[in-house]
């Protein structure tokens, strides 16, 4: 009986192992079709990556990682597609993932930085790049990262540190001496600053600059006789360089000596230097660095050989504008709108001087040339329609404005605007109904800036409601509209007509 039970049970023993072994061939099969499938669909994915098929790559990528949930890779290059489209906040999605399944990859943890980086998260993105430095061969490649970084945010201690270590491994840089001697003076580490521009010296003898940078040392360490010594040789060796009679206008500048920075930087304008630069030396940001007679001839001088520089042309105007001459500041408004037409704030300058001079016709003719660039724009078709009603072409100036009227969105402002002077076109052309509606629009919003009592009294007069006029007219000069002519309607209400209100 006992021999019974275990034949039965080796009997089970085996089928079952077996069976076993049948399914274990049957997922292994199974297993390699899925490897197969995977790898078919990553390879197909990366050839359309390449070729720019983003959309059919990233199909493929999100099946093969439905085969391989594992897969890096597939997250890695989903990333860099979605990059390639600029959706940073998809892409980091994909990127940290891939960081997830392989924490050591050097590559998966640069693009999470960089999009860190992107996605304005410099604090994090930091912290990988700053470990990554540490543990890598591609360390040149993370300075760049860490020194835009760090210049970004002026955190010159740090900037210091990374070009000291990028020169000891690249090699000895002049260029990247320069910036340390530079950032060397901000930090008053006069030592280094010195060691940095001696060191400069002896291995580039002939190099100008750098004896320029060795006045700029001595004048940082308070040493200006021997600055001086410097660009008096420099000067009388090279008179007509610009780098060493740049240096020294700077010189002159910071030591107060004005005569020589204006002499110099006349002598500047007229050379060779590159534009920014000369003006820089003209102005410090919103500030002239020279009274207004020498600034004027200064700019007249740097204007003769710069007319198609945009900022040559925005400076003139700015001085005219200043002087309060607006005609003068006009022609060069428009040359710089001429120049970069795709400038909507100074296109809008240009009408609004143009305006306040009362040159319509102009004013029309602008207005109906860039309205090809800003078809969508309301302000322009106000101007439009403006320029048209004081040209008292009124049928024009209700079409611009009727237009204009229609893009604007949640402007009251503007909208009030618009109302004005098609209650002005209603009024010249004697539609009162039309005139009175948009006038009560106007009341409504109580736009200070907006001047209707004296108007909607007009429109009242005109509709022979007389009494109500005269108590807006009344109003009108409580908020401090006292003109003579509206002063003679109040006082001769009951004898004026019609057309002595519409004149």
């Amino acid at each position: 009986m006992k021999l019974k039970y275990v034949f039965i049970s080796l009997l089970i023993i085996i089928s079952t192992s077996c069976s076993i072994l049948k399914k274990s061939a049957v997922s292994e099969k199974d297993a390699q079709k899925k490897e197969l499938e995977f790898i078919y669909l990553f390879d197909a994915a990366n050839k359309n990556r390449l070729n720019g098929n983003f959309e059919k790559a990233s199909e493929q990528y999100i099946t093969a990682m439905e085969i391989n949930p594992e897969s890096a890779a597939s997250e890695f290059y989903l990333a860099s597609i979605f990059i390639a489209k600029k959706d940073y906040e998809t892409a980091s999605s994909y990127a940290v993932r891939a960081v997830e399944l392989q924490p050591d990859n050097f590559w998966y943890n640069l693009e999470k930085a960089d999009l860190l980086n992107k996605t304005g998260k410099q604090k994090a993105a930091l912290i990988i790049y700053e470990s990554l430095v540490k543990k890598t061969e591609y360390k040149e490649l993370l300075y760049e990262k860490l020194i835009h970084i760090y210049t970004e945010n002026k955190d010159i201690n740090n900037l210091i540190s990374v070009y000291e270590q990028k020169q000891k491994l690249t090699g000895y840089s002049p260029e990247t001496a320069e910036k340390l001697f530079n950032l060397y003076l901000k930090v008053k580490n006069y030592n280094k600053a010195e060691q940095t521009v001696s060191q400069l010296s002896r291995k580039y003898p002939a190099e100008i600059r750098y004896q320029g940078m060795a006045a700029e040392y001595y004048y940082s360490v308070n040493q200006i006789v021997n600055a001086e010594k410097i660009y008096n040789k420099l000067l009388n060796e090279y008179p007509d360089n610009t780098d060493v009679n740049l240096s020294y206008a700077l010189f002159c500048r910071k030591t107060g000596n004005h005569d020589e920075y204006f002499k110099t930087t006349k002598k500047l304008i007229s050379s060779d230097l590159e534009f920014i630069k000369k003006y820089n030396l003209l102005v410090s940001g919103r500030y002239r660095n020279f009274p207004k007679n020498e600034y004027f001839e200064l700019l007249n001088e740097l204007y003769k050989n710069n007319t198609d520089e945009i900022m040559a042309n925005t400076l003139l105007a700015e001085y005219y504008i200043d002087e309060n001459n607006k005609e003068k500041a006009i022609p060069y408004i428009r040359r710089t709108v001429e120049l970069n037409p795709s400038d909507f704030n100074m296109l809008i300058m240009l009408f609004s001087l143009t305006y306040d001079i009362k040159d319509f016709n102009n004013l029309s003719k602008d207005t109906e040339k860039y309205l090809t660039y800003f078809p969508n724009q309301p302000k322009i078709y106000l101007y439009k329609g403006i320029a048209e009603y004081k040209l008292k072409n009124y049928q024009e100036a209700e079409k611009y404005l009727k237009s204009g009227k229609n893009l604007i969105i949640q402007n009251p402002n503007l909208l009030d605007q618009f109302n004005l002077y098609l209650t002005l076109i209603y009024k010249k052309t004697k539609q009162f109904d039309k005139a009175l509606t948009l006038a009560e629009i106007i009341l409504k919003h109580k736009n200070k800036e907006i001047k209707i009592y004296e108007l909607y009294g007009d429109l009242l007069f005109a509709v022979n409601k007389k009494q109500k006029a005269l108590s807006y007219w009344k109003q009108a000069q409580i908020n401090g509209n006292n003109t003579k002519k509206l002063q003679n309607k109040i006082d001769n209400f009951q004898n004026i007509t019609i057309d002595d209100v519409l004149k």
